[in-house]
């Protein structure tokens, strides 16, 4: 007898679907086999073909920063959010406060481990100033991965950032905000001299030359030091295919991309004006194509948020001075339906590309593949049920989120998180989260 027997699954993977049950135990997953070749469960519940895939792993989720992000965001609202869209995995990223030593990272895992209600690991940023930093220690935390900014407000000169890519070359990753802090600075002090305050100075402010600089200079010094290198929140097609050659030249090199840049483009900045404020900013219609054939063809490892809790209140004021409001969108809870949607839904995507992109290479990439990311014996029992076949509109007041708004108001969607489970517990099931505050772990990473 196990815990926990799901049947008549269509169970999604990387390489296809296939119709099966899942047996799970302390945990773990136990067996996949048909139903009439599963033990006996405790539970045991019909999905009556509904898919199954791995819990999605959203590798960039801006969750806790209580010195200067207030009662925005936390583990426990982030990780509600997440759970009702079928995320059970969440590596949280810093927001303002840099979390470089020990006891700023002790302090986040005592946090998650209190309230939040999925798996969580933290990335250590905002990398400046090495002299501060005790590499080693943060390693032995489970803590191996590193962002790096090439812009303000943390940018690092190239001299420290080649001694810093040597320092983790071999025991961890380096992540990048990409864009070039020198020409970001030139056009915005140019169109403040002009005194442009409208929403499409920002992103005028921001061309994707400044990304695809950024991009080539680590993809060149990560070939220099050897040092494994992840792109974040990519933006435009010149960039994409920097990575495509890094890649074929064997350079250790990773990228994802956002929802938001797989469906907005500069045109909507007309329209929602500073609520699509975000850094790096939105790109053309044909960028957006290139991004989602990236995906498909693999170029593009994953797709990941950049969630960042904002208000009305913080994005209004954008309308008369875009320059001081906040930059940054709300996304962990809309991730995997907009993939169903935009992606599977329209022949973006493939059922298969699903558990590839937002699960399995986010696992493999931040060192917590098989434990995460897959649906194997042995392997937690992280999985998400979707049913294909609801069909939704997407509205801030349903959904669990603490901001007040999203950019994906009124969308319609087809395809939904039915389920959810963590480590072979339900914690969300048919519209409501069910899970407990503080089951969540913190899950130490290691290459």
């Amino acid at each position: 007898m196990v815990d926990l027997v799901l049947k008549n699954c269509r169970v999604i993977s990387s390489s296809g679907v296939i119709d099966a049950g899942i047996a799970i135990d302390h945990g773990k997953i136990v067996a996949i086999a048909s139903s009439t070749h599963l033990p006996r469960g405790n539970i045991e519940l019909d999905l009556n073909g509904k898919l199954v895939m791995p819990g999605v792993i959203d590798v960039h989720v801006h969750a806790y920063d209580p010195r200067h992000f207030g009662p925005r965001e936390d583990f426990r609202s982030v990780s509600i959010a997440a759970a009702a869209g079928g995320v059970t995995t969440i590596i949280e990223m810093p927001t303002d406060t840099p979390c470089v030593t020990v006891e700023s990272l002790k302090e986040k895992i005592e946090a998650g481990e209190r309230t939040s209600y999925i798996d969580f690991g933290l990335h250590a940023g905002n990398v400046q100033d090495l002299k501060k930093l005790n590499l080693d220690s943060l390693i032995e935390l489970g803590v191996n991965s590193f962002k790096v900014f090439l812009c303000e407000p943390y940018m690092i000169d190239d001299r420290d950032l080649l001694k810093f890519m040597e320092m983790v070359r071999g025991k961890g990753i380096c992540i990048f905000h990409s864009e070039s802090g020198y020409i970001v600075n030139h056009y915005t002090e140019r169109l403040k001299s002009m005194e442009r305050k409208d929403p499409l100075a920002y992103y005028e402010s921001r061309p994707s030359l400044a990304e695809s600089e950024g991009i080539n200079r680590i993809a060149t010094y990560s070939k220099l030091t050897g040092c494994r290198v992840h792109i974040a929140h990519l933006t435009a097609a010149e960039g994409l295919r920097i990575i495509e050659r890094a890649k074929h030249e064997g350079i250790d090199i990773s990228c994802e991309t956002c929802p938001h840049y797989l469906i907005f483009t500069r045109e909507d900045v007309e329209r929602l004006g500073p609520y699509l404020k975000m850094t790096p900013p939105l790109r053309s219609r044909e960028d957006l194509e290139m991004l989602w054939r990236g995906l498909q063809a693999g170029v593009i490892d994953m797709v990941a948020t950049d969630h960042y809790s904002t208000f009305k209140e913080d994005k209004e004021p954008g309308w008369s001075d875009i320059w001081p409001i906040r930059s940054g969108i709300p996304g962990v809870e809309t991730l995997l339906p907009l993939m169903l949607s935009e992606g599977v839904n329209k022949g973006r995507l493939s059922l298969q590309d699903l558990p590839r992109i937002l699960s399995e290479s986010p696992a493999k990439r931040f060192g917590m593949f098989p434990r995460k990311g897959i649906i194997s014996v042995g392997s937690d029992a992280d999985l998400t049920v979707i049913d294909l076949n609801h069909e939704w509109v997407i509205e801030a007041d349903k959904l669990h989120q603490r901001s007040d708004w999203t950019p994906y108001e009124g969308r319609k969607c087809k395809g939904r998180v039915y389920m959810t489970i963590l480590r072979g517990e339900i914690i969300f099931k048919d519209g409501e989260v069910i899970g407990c505050e503080g089951y969540g772990e913190y899950i130490a990473r290691k290459f």
